[in-house]
């Protein structure tokens, strides 16, 4: 469930999950999940990238990172995010 979304605009939402789904057994380095997503270039504009984060076992926050002086308004299509190794 959508708990709250990033106040700059952009898609980030922080995500809390239902009681009773089972927890990942991933233990995530600084809260970071091991994979995210990288968004390919649409038009000009450059790549982005998407960040999951963890928190006891639970995915709590999707972030979309832009490298522009304006945020996107939506996450990007499917097609356009190709998942990516964290390295911390």
């Amino acid at each position: 469930m959508i708990v709250g979304k990033c106040d700059c605009g952009c898609p980030t939402v922080d995500i809390q999950v239902n009681g009773g789904a089972p927890s990942s057994s991933v233990e995530p380095k600084n809260r970071l999940a091991p994979y995210g997503g990288r968004v390919a270039a649409l038009d000009g504009e450059p790549t982005g990238d998407i960040i999951l984060f963890v928190d006891d076992g639970y995915l709590s926050c999707l972030e979309y990172v832009y490298y522009t002086d304006h945020p996107p308004a939506a996450w990007p299509a499917l097609d356009r995010v190709e998942v990516a190794e964290v390295r911390s």
